[in-house]
């Protein structure tokens, strides 16, 4: 491969398989564990965003982000999703308040700085938007799952025989295509950071066709909808 990004997961995030990747693969970004000696917490520590190189947007949600070099290819981008902080917060102060072993306040305090980031070691030369997207998109495989299961409502099938049960997963393939065909459109016109195809159904719903003398056409519609 010669034109590739490989993207692993967090368990492969060794010096052994770093220096494999570097040594087989033309690119890579693999997110490293909260603990890894290639982290540098110090601007976050301080609690100054002036420190940070800036931010972008993210399905909603503002990511603050500064860098480090490893060497002359490798950097490393720190991330940081101040409602998922918020989130991770949260649920280590419930554990603590439900006597969950292991957990203590003043293991709060020494992991604070943490909550809400993520590590990512790369060589690709691309900007830190485009670097946390390209990771974000390891889990399309399972958000595919979760569209068709909790946005397409095709988890369950009520067939009563087999060739029912073609036309319903058909239908589904086609009703996937329009989703991802949807959100690609979002991404293309960089629209995907305050909009999302769930968004956009129940409006495009509204769009019909009629068939009138062999002939389509289109219904009265809003102009909200339009």
């Amino acid at each position: 491969m010669k034109d590739a990004i490989v993207i692993v997961d967090k368990g492969f995030a060794s010096e052994k398989n770093i220096k494999a990747l570097e040594s087989e693969a033309p690119r890579f970004i693999i997110p490293l564990p909260r603990n890894s000696s290639y982290i540098h917490y110090g601007k976050i520590k301080t609690g100054d965003k002036n420190l940070f190189e800036g931010y972008f947007r993210y399905q909603g949600r503002y990511i603050w982000f500064y860098s480090g070099q490893v060497d002359e290819k490798k950097r490393v981008f720190l991330f940081l999703d101040e409602e998922l902080r918020n989130r991770e917060e949260k649920d280590y102060l419930n554990r603590i308040e439900s006597k969950a072993q292991d957990y203590a306040i003043e293991k709060f305090h020494g992991k604070r700085h943490a909550f809400g980031t993520v590590a990512i070691i790369e060589n690709t030369g691309k900007m830190a938007e485009d670097v946390y997207c390209r990771y974000k998109s390891r889990g399309e495989v399972e958000a595919m799952i979760d569209a068709l299961k909790n946005i397409l409502d095709a988890d369950r099938t009520y067939m009563q025989n087999e060739h029912a049960l073609e036309g319903w997963m058909f239908v589904n393939l086609v009703a996937l295509k329009c989703y991802y065909t949807t959100l690609n459109l979002l991404k293309k016109h960089v629209l995907n950071g305050k909009f999302s195809p769930q968004d956009l159904f129940p409006f495009l719903s509204e769009l019909k066709k009629v068939k009138i003398n062999n002939e389509w056409h289109n219904t009265e519609s809003t102009k909200k909808n339009l």
